[in-house]
């Protein structure tokens, strides 16, 4: 469960170090005029929707597993924001691919916190369904706070590094989840 928070804080903030600033990163960095932004955000909110699907259709084909790909996905297109600078309109797909990848953790970690839930303290399946949204409003703020340090500091440029750094700790953390699963599982096949 403790694993699984956290995935939800460095995975969920790894994408609102970015989204927290998108606006002027948006109109500072890449260019775009308030009603070209405006145009951008409303396409970052469809695609936002379609994460949403891509999320429990990933979950019920590989759950957790599925997380494995996602955040080293997610860390290359924050790389790949920062490394392109204000070059359009390559930055602007990176940017839609973000919102892509950016609710996917959210099914297979729900999931996940409820198959723990069920099997190893069935009483705790309301305290489960209330870590989700709990954790992620927790990477939200997290992700956000940093970013405004970065954005404070070595500039709005930098929030995409930052955001990669922390999609890399979320991937280690669902290592190390998946590897408390299987020998959670081990025990009790045992």
């Amino acid at each position: 469960m403790l694993t699984g928070i956290l995935i939800f804080v460095f995975g969920v903030g790894c994408v609102y170090v970015f989204y927290g600033y998108v606006t002027p990163y948006l109109e500072q960095v890449l260019g775009l005029s308030a009603m070209e932004a405006s145009a951008a955000l409303m396409g970052y909110g469809v695609v936002c929707f379609f994460s949403n699907l891509l999320s429990g259709w990933l979950d019920a084909r590989f759950g957790m597993r599925a997380l494995v790909v996602t955040f080293p996905l997610l860390a290359a297109l924050l790389f790949g924001l920062w490394a392109l600078g204000a070059a359009m309109p390559a930055a602007l797909a990176v940017v839609m691919g973000i919102a892509l990848l950016m609710y996917v953790a959210s099914v297979p970690c729900i999931s996940a916190f409820m198959e723990t839930a069920r099997r190893s303290h069935p009483k705790a399946l309301t305290l489960a369904s209330s870590l989700e949204p709990m954790s992620f409003n927790i990477g939200i703020a997290f992700g956000t706070a940093v970013g405004g340090a970065v954005v404070s500091g070595p500039g709005i440029a930098s929030v995409g590094l930052v955001g990669g750094v922390f999609a890399l700790v979320a991937l280690a953390l669902v290592l190390v989840t998946l590897r408390l699963i299987r020998v959670r599982r081990a025990r009790q096949g045992a």
